[in-house]
């Protein structure tokens, strides 16, 4: 089946790559890069890209809901390029675990490779709805007892992307059956979890795990 733009398809997230290393889509160069990796990784056996995390992670976003403007209230549609950082941070996955000298891991066979993203965007791009959203679903792939934080150097600042994540819950009947927003955190009863804004001078920065 042929791709098209609007298509909430994960296999966006090659084409897209397909794409621009191909010149059919404009991009800078550190774009191009990310890219040809992306499609160069697709040959290694020590990591690999999990199919069904990517298909996971854009349905997920059908369930999450813009919050702004007349369109308040819509599911994401997530464009080529977001379902490419969407799916690169969630489904690439080591193949096998690894130690070091003092038996700690330091790659555990299934976690995902990608545990920092640098994303430099355009206003209105939607780089906060990306994030809230990405942030309740790690936390409802998590586990138990799943620890988020909102982190910036003001608490203000910080509370952008929790305010964003509330008001998604807010409109949302499948985000409201998980969480449960509070005054100051977004709590997730059945599995213990919590989502703080934190700002980098508040004393309770030590001892997180997130």
């Amino acid at each position: 089946m042929k791709l098209v733009n609007g298509a909430q398809d994960w296999r966006w997230c090659h084409e897209y790559a397909r794409q621009v290393v191909a010149g059919k889509i404009t991009a800078g160069k550190l774009i191009q890069w990310a890219c040809q990796r992306h499609l160069e990784d697709l040959k290694r056996d020590d990591i690999y890209f999990d199919e069904d995390a990517a298909k996971s992670i854009v349905l997920w976003f059908s369930f999450v809901p813009l919050t702004d403007g007349r369109m308040a209230g819509k599911p994401t549609v997530l464009s080529p390029c977001q379902i490419f950082i969407v799916c690169s941070l969630i489904s690439w996955k080591w193949s096998s675990s690894s130690y070091d000298e003092e038996g700690h891991p330091l790659k555990v066979a299934g976690s995902r490779r990608f545990n920092q993203a640098f994303v430099l965007v355009g206003r209105k791009w939607g780089k906060t709805t990306i994030a809230a959203g990405l942030l309740l679903y790690i936390m409802y792939k998590g586990g138990f007892k799943p620890r988020a934080y909102t982190l910036a150097t003001k608490r203000d600042q910080a509370k952008l992307v929790w305010e964003t994540a509330r008001d998604m819950i807010n409109l949302s009947p499948r985000l409201k059956g998980l969480f449960t927003p509070r005054a100051n955190d977004i709590q997730m009863p059945s599995r213990n979890g919590e989502l703080k804004p934190l700002a980098s001078d508040s004393k309770s920065l030590d001892g997180l795990n997130p």
